[in-house]
């Protein structure tokens, strides 16, 4: 609460009622995380993304080939973190859709409020955080 605006009232049966507003919670509030594109760091081997990886200490990795970049959201409510894919075509008559879903809470001891997200060319998404500096 925002103990600056506490207000208080005594009421006709001789209680007190103490009010306050809420203040916002930055935490509870759903942030879009932005899907970097990365070029291809070395020539096709699953080590791809290894060097822009190996600057952040948390990594979770997700195959997302079959979605085009904008097919794809991530988003971070807190320390729950939530991707998703959708996309639909018609082919010769048949309409042909895929859908992707996967929620996390990022581990204790990670820095999730700099999430960051990255797509390499061939469609592998890697979300990354650093570590907190508890000292």
């Amino acid at each position: 609460v925002d103990a600056s605006k506490v207000h208080c009232k005594m009421l006709n049966d001789h209680t007190y009622l103490v009010e306050a507003p809420l203040l916002r919670n930055e935490d509870e509030e759903e942030m879009e995380v932005q899907v970097e594109s990365v070029p291809a760091i070395t020539d096709g081997k699953k080590d791809d993304m290894q060097l822009v990886e190996s600057s952040k200490p948390y990594e979770t990795k997700l195959d997302l080939s079959v979605f085009e970049p904008d097919h794809i959201t991530v988003k971070r409510r807190g320390n729950l973190v939530s991707v998703s894919a959708d996309h639909s075509r018609e082919e010769d008559g048949v309409k042909v859709s895929r859908s992707f879903r996967r929620e996390f809470t990022v581990p204790e001891g990670v820095d999730y409020k700099h999430i960051k997200c990255v797509r390499d060319p061939k469609g592998h998404v890697a979300i990354m955080a650093p570590t907190t500096d508890k000292k």
